[in-house]
């Protein structure tokens, strides 16, 4: 049980892993077999395959072009050993020779059949329980993830989440059915990422997401697939008629943090003030008191429910959502896909925005009006570089 399932989505690292593996068996022993499916591998994905194979054959980490570096040299060690003793030499005797006795990189070296060290090392780093990741693997694997967005230059969200009421839950039904919800919670939290995220359950009823690449809206589309999965859980509550729900808070580098642990402090801070403003939300950090800040700004749009479109009038904007004046009154929850006219400098007609949100709140404000509260849940690339360009023109860039 403490395995991850095949059929768990893998990370890309776990995956080039796996190739490497195949090519070492390939290459039974020999460094020019093995170089030339090195080569084969870099042409593909890059220098990275070096780092890869010598932290798989000796858990030593270098940068790609380190790496490649010490397997020219662990290739001449080779060579000279095969001339010394005429015979062949596995390439691995030359790699543990290169860094015990050349680079001394390796001060007390072990040897251990491979696939027992995996299997160990699995063990150590995955939730017996849920089969994600545990706490101790975020802790090494956060930190790389954040250096490597820094060193590409590209973006990361981290996800955070707490199950709602779940010591009432527990004490209700028992730590069996507690535990049967996390299990579930574990099954949709690897369904609803890609092959390169990661997903880790960070201890209790906490569970977070690791999301390369992933900008706030793409990680909040992530999270509120989460949370609208767990709601639908066909699982008893802690209270009659209440579902199991989950809190949620989302922060992404480089916008709120730039080192890890900040980082996942400041998704925690989010998804506490989730907790304090109802449960069952995700919100995106903000350095605001509000979840998000906002600007009152005028603009127009039109909703459509279904096969109903309303005509839509707008009060204020904000990064991750905006409030809108409805002639019907729309239920909370509601998911909607809204057309919004948007200003901008520049174009007196304004900027067209299309998006996806859910109805987060429902007021009446009188005769024929309701105030709706939105959270975008998607927004494509072209319609968020608008919507940016809106905000920046409102003060909010």
């Amino acid at each position: 049980m403490a395995r991850r399932k095949t059929a768990q989505n893998k990370s890309h690292a776990a995956k080039t892993e796996e190739t490497l593996l195949r090519a070492v068996a390939h290459s039974k022993g020999s460094s020019k077999a093995m170089g030339a499916a090195l080569d084969r591998l870099a042409s593909a994905h890059g220098d990275s395959v070096y780092s890869g194979l010598i932290k798989l054959l000796s858990r030593l980490e270098f940068s790609p072009a380190a790496a490649k570096r010490h397997w020219n040299e662990v290739e001449k060690e080779n060579a000279h050993l095969e001339r010394t003793l005429g015979r062949p030499v596995d390439f691995r005797v030359a790699l543990a020779d290169h860094f015990i006795s050349q680079s001394r990189k390796l001060r007390h070296p072990m040897v251990l059949e491979i696939q027992l060290f995996k299997a160990a090392e699995e063990e150590r780093l995955t939730d017996g329980l849920t089969g994600l990741f545990n706490f101790r693997y975020m802790q090494q694997e956060l930190p790389r993830q954040v250096a490597q967005a820094q060193r590409n230059g590209a973006l990361l969200s981290v996800v955070f989440f707490d199950i709602d009421d779940f010591k009432a839950y527990n004490d209700h039904f028992g730590h069996q059915e507690g535990n049967n919800v996390l299990g579930e919670a574990g099954k949709i939290l690897t369904g609803a990422i890609r092959e390169s995220d990661l997903a880790v359950r960070y201890g209790g009823e906490e569970f977070a997401l690791i999301l390369p690449g992933s900008d706030k809206f793409g990680a909040l589309a992530v999270a509120e697939r989460v949370r609208a999965a767990l709601g639908k859980l066909a699982i008893p509550a802690a209270r009659p008629g209440k579902l199991v729900t989950v809190s949620g808070g989302v922060a992404s580098y480089p916008a709120d943090a730039a080192k890890a642990e900040e980082l996942l402090a400041c998704a925690d801070s989010a998804m506490y003030r989730a907790k304090s403003m109802g449960k069952d939300q995700v919100l995106l950090f903000s350095k605001e008191r509000r979840a998000w800040e906002r600007r009152r700004e005028r603009f127009t749009g039109g909703c459509q429910l279904g096969r109903r479109s309303l005509p839509l009038r707008g009060e204020n904007l904000a990064r991750g959502g905006f409030y809108l004046v409805s002639p019907h009154s729309v239920s909370p929850e509601t998911k909607v896909a809204l057309t919004l006219t948007l200003p901008s400098e520049g174009k007196a007609a304004g900027v067209k925005v299309k998006c996806h949100g859910r109805v987060t709140r429902c007021e009446p404000l009188g005769p024929k009006e309701h105030g709706l509260g939105i959270t975008i849940t998607e927004m494509g690339a072209a319609d968020r570089r608008n919507y940016e360009a809106a905000l920046a023109a409102c003060g909010l860039s």
